[in-house]
């Protein structure tokens, strides 16, 4: 099991490294780079998964342009915010498919005339959970007190914003289906920073 959840950090390192030692034999990168620029593969070669992913659920199920709208309030939310990192790839993705597919079963049975009930309770959660946990760094990537300071205004700000556009929908469009994907796209990612946050606590309780 522990060489399973690991095959992806190694296929996608040697994948990365790979393409850096192309690009230095062809003189794009130079030799000194060359552990930057293989995390920076990496990374992306995993984004690119996450993005497959979500394309083969989304037109399994039928519903393209409603997991993209979900993705970017869970992207957008999370750049800003911070949340939980899987300690390897495969648990990453593992988390992120289960998490969307919990999403498409929500859009698909979740009654349409109380779709602004929950986005009033959805973004509510999101802002309470916005306000006490946000933001929560990279485990590798520490903030500075400027960018925890910068990135504990603008969480809190997007989740004021959030806020005012439920008020918004509640006399424009009642059963907004683009915003209640959104709205379920910035719970999900909430969630995760919540329990980022509580695991940070416990670890260095």
């Amino acid at each position: 099991m522990y060489l399973l959840f690991n095959l992806g950090d190694i296929m996608y390192e040697k994948l990365a490294i790979r393409l850096t030692d192309f690009f230095i034999n062809k003189n794009i990168i130079k030799k000194e780079e060359r552990d930057i620029y293989a995390y920076g593969y990496e990374v992306l070669i995993s984004q690119i998964v996450y993005i497959v992913i979500m394309l083969i659920i989304s037109i399994v199920f039928g519903a393209v342009f409603e997991s993209i709208v979900f993705f970017i309030g869970f992207y957008f939310f999370r750049n800003i915010a911070g949340g939980y990192h899987a300690s390897t790839y495969i648990k990453c993705h593992l988390i992120f498919g289960i998490n969307h597919l919990l999403f498409l079963l929500l859009i698909i049975f979740y009654p349409n005339k109380y779709i602004f009930v929950f986005n009033l309770i959805a973004t509510s959660i999101t802002s309470v959970i916005t306000f006490i946990c946000a933001p929560v760094d990279h485990p590798n990537k520490k903030f500075g007190l400027r960018e925890f300071k910068r990135y504990k205004r603008l969480s809190r700000g997007f989740s004021m914003l959030l806020m005012l556009l439920v008020s918004a929908i509640c006399f424009l469009d009642n059963n907004n289906t683009s915003f209640f994907c959104f709205s379920v796209g910035t719970l999900s990612a909430s969630i995760s920073l919540m329990y980022a946050f509580i695991e940070r606590r416990l670890c260095n309780a």
